[in-house]
């Protein structure tokens, strides 16, 4: 508040102090009076600096925590999912950044449906090829190549021997 008397109602460092205090406040247990304060930061924010600035990410990540802890998964998700736009967005990797990622992943929703199917027909995919080289490379040394089959150019250097 006496920042808000000094400085001004909508400033960034007011933002930022009621983020910290709603920081102060989620460690202490109090869930609900930190997701009010970090509403607030949001909304001076997003007048401040828009809706794109990484200090609105960082704001929705701890709005994100402050609702989780609550209870509210869903609303979570769409605060982290917001975040994570905000920094692919800008490019950013880094800091909190891994931290929405990694929320994302224990809520079970980091990574779409598809990309996890792709994810598996890939590795067998790999795995399958690695087992024909395999058995391409042991059990057509002699038998294969003597009968015109295949050879594996890894394993023999003269295909004529």
């Amino acid at each position: 508040r006496i920042y808000q008397k000094t400085i001004g109602l909508e400033t960034m460092e007011v933002a930022y102090a009621l983020r910290g205090a709603a920081g102060v406040l989620h460690k202490q247990g109090k869930f609900e009076a930190a997701k009010e304060k970090l509403s607030e930061a949001l909304a001076i924010y997003r007048r401040v600096v828009g809706d794109e600035h990484p200090e609105v990410a960082v704001t929705l990540y701890g709005m994100a925590m402050s609702k989780k802890d609550l209870g509210d998964v869903e609303g979570a998700v769409v605060c982290l999912r917001e975040a994570q736009s905000i920094y692919r967005k800008r490019g950013i990797s880094h800091g909190v950044a891994v931290q929405v990622d990694a929320a994302l992943e224990r809520l079970g929703v980091g990574r779409s449906l598809l990309c996890g199917v792709w994810v598996l027909f890939v590795h067998v995919l790999f795995v399958f090829f690695g087992w024909f080289l395999f058995c391409l490379c042991v059990f057509g040394r002699h038998s294969g190549r003597q009968q015109g089959g295949f050879w594996c150019g890894w394993c023999f250097l003269d295909p004529s021997s």
